[in-house]
């Protein structure tokens, strides 16, 4: 299946999704190739570094964004879409 960034990107918007669990989105960061994981951006919620669940939303968007420009926008999409409902992070949780 053949995903634009813009369809992931609704996708993982859908029924008040903001972002995957930490550790589902520890396991998103080791399935995007060695080569460029380097410069993934770090989980946004580490602690001390708390953050709103609206600003998670726009940094898995950013994840997504910059999965596309690396080549890595197939396995990142067919992670998110594999996910189950429970291993989302929802507005009002």
């Amino acid at each position: 299946m053949s995903d634009s960034t813009e369809s992931l990107i609704a996708y993982c918007q859908e029924n008040r999704r903001l972002c995957p669990l930490s550790r589902q989105w520890d396991k998103l960061w080791r399935t995007v190739p060695n080569d460029t994981r380097k410069d993934w951006l770090l989980y946004p919620d580490w602690p001390g570094f708390p953050m709103p669940g609206i600003m998670k939303q726009i940094s898995l968007a950013d994840h997504i964004k910059w999965a596309a420009e690396h080549g890595a926008l197939e396995t990142v999409a067919t992670f998110l879409r594999g996910l189950r409902e429970d291993e989302w992070v929802h507005l009002g949780d």
